[in-house]
């Protein structure tokens, strides 16, 4: 997950930990059974296991999402009943989601209203939201939590990591409008998005990369239309193949190929940071152009 550069360092060193700040006995609910474990302060607990486990239930239901149905937890020593996520903050829990875009942000909020948003639950008995305090503990959180935005109002961040998805469901949906179905896009995009990062590690060329990911995009999209549209074979038994055969060939040359060509000896697709070309198209995926937002 880290790359190899990481995970084989000796970067672990031993402190001492606080007082117990998080303990559950007995703790089950929907998706998981008889947890019990104890978290002192400076601690990093790790959960492991397939999904399905009940790892993500779990913190579902410290958090309030869900009801415990056996079971205590504690906080700082004290029993507590949490039965919403209203709760849970208010005793001091906070989550980060595994998929932010589905429970984390309202997409259609900024950043500033989206962080108001959470936070006035906290202070419900204020009504009043005042938008030049809540820009100043704005500016403190992002300074704290080194948060990369532009202004408050900006929205474009949210927007910017949806752009692959919206482009592919534009063409998704002129697909479905013709009663037919694509089930190879999500494969094409990592085989072409993969083999996209090892020409660019190769040739340190922007245009170059961009010239390959069209042509090679568009080289896998016409053998489903030729298989389509010429041989009149049905589009849900040619996208089903043609899923697993891009998704094969993207995971086999990802763990047969050259490390260095998937960069900096990295187990996955990635794009090599100390190439001349690497902060320009760093700056083109994230929106910008010579520093000009695109």
């Amino acid at each position: 997950m880290v790359g190899e550069s990481y995970s084989n360092a000796d970067v672990y060193q031993k402190r001492e930990t606080g007082e117990t700040i998080l303990e559950l006995d007995g703790f089950s609910g929907p998706g998981f059974y008889n947890v019990s474990l104890s978290v002192n302060k400076g601690q990093i607990i790790g959960l492991t296991g397939l999904q399905g486990s009940g790892s993500r239930e779990l913190m579902q239901c410290i958090f309030g999402s869900t009801h415990a149905t056996e079971g205590t937890i504690k906080l700082h020593g004290k029993d507590v009943k949490i039965h919403s996520i209203h709760k849970a903050m208010k005793s001091k829990v906070a989550m980060l989601a595994s998929s932010r875009k589905e429970n984390s942000v309202i997409p259609n909020m900024n950043l500033l209203e989206n962080m108001y948003l959470s936070e006035h639950t906290l202070s419900a008995g204020r009504l009043p939201i005042h938008k030049k305090k809540e820009k100043k503990k704005f500016e403190k959180y992002r300074a704290l939590l080194n948060i990369k935005a532009q202004s408050p109002e900006s929205s474009m961040n949210i927007f910017r990591h949806s752009t692959v998805v919206g482009i592919i469901a534009i063409g998704m949906g002129l697909i479905c409008l013709t009663g037919e179905i694509d089930l190879s896009v999500g494969s094409m995009l990592a085989f072409d998005a993969g083999f996209s990062v090892i020409i660019f590690n190769m040739t340190d060329s922007i245009v170059l990369t961009l010239l390959f990911a069209l042509v090679f995009g568009a080289a896998c999209g016409a053998v489903n239309g030729a298989l389509v549209g010429f041989v009149k074979m049905p589009t849900f038994i040619v996208t089903l193949a043609t899923m697993l055969i891009y998704r094969s060939f993207a995971q086999y040359s990802c763990q047969h190929m050259d490390k260095e060509l998937l960069g900096d000896g990295s187990s996955v697709y990635r794009m090599a940071n100390n190439a001349a070309s690497y902060q320009p198209m760093y700056q083109f995926g994230n929106g910008k152009i010579a520093t000009i937002p695109s």
